[in-house]
């Protein structure tokens, strides 16, 4: 399904900008100029994105606020133990549904320790042909994962 995304050329224009807005709002840059510039060309885009491609890019925007949200402290004790039957849904959709993975990550967050649920989504942003935004969240999961091993 990567190539029906990747043939409209304003859902790339939008995941570019958008991954753009949210490196200004990471760098404290979020009411700037700039940012409302690149708002003003979501808006461009927005509007020749079908329903499948607008719900992706709203699911990546909820997904690059996790490259900047604070992490818990390491070794903090898991809230609570990832159920059984998210863990069951996303091992059967792994490497079938991308969508439906990052869907159960969403859900499960508070769950997953962050490298792992970082990977994950590098690893779906990639299998839907964006090795860009993937890189982004293949180095928020190195980051943790360091982290973790330093601890």
């Amino acid at each position: 399904m990567a190539a029906v995304f990747q043939a409209n050329p304003h859902y790339r224009e939008y995941l570019h900008q958008l991954t753009r807005l949210h490196e200004l709002i990471a760098a404290g840059k979020g009411n700037s100029n700039e940012a409302n510039a690149v708002r003003e060309q979501l808006e461009q885009h927005v509007g020749h994105l079908n329903e499948h491609e607008y719900r992706r890019a709203e699911g990546l925007c909820e997904d690059l606020y996790t490259l900047v949200e604070d992490e818990p402290p390491a070794g903090a004790p898991a809230v609570q133990r990832f159920p059984q039957d998210v863990a069951s849904d996303l091992n059967a959709n792994w490497g079938r549904d991308w969508d439906r993975v990052l869907d159960l990550l969403r859900e499960g967050a508070s769950f997953i320790p962050l490298d792992m649920a970082s990977y994950a989504r590098g690893r779906s942003w990639d299998e839907f042909g964006e090795p860009e935004i993937a890189r982004l969240f293949f180095a928020r999961a190195a980051v943790a994962s360091k982290r973790d091993l330093v601890s």
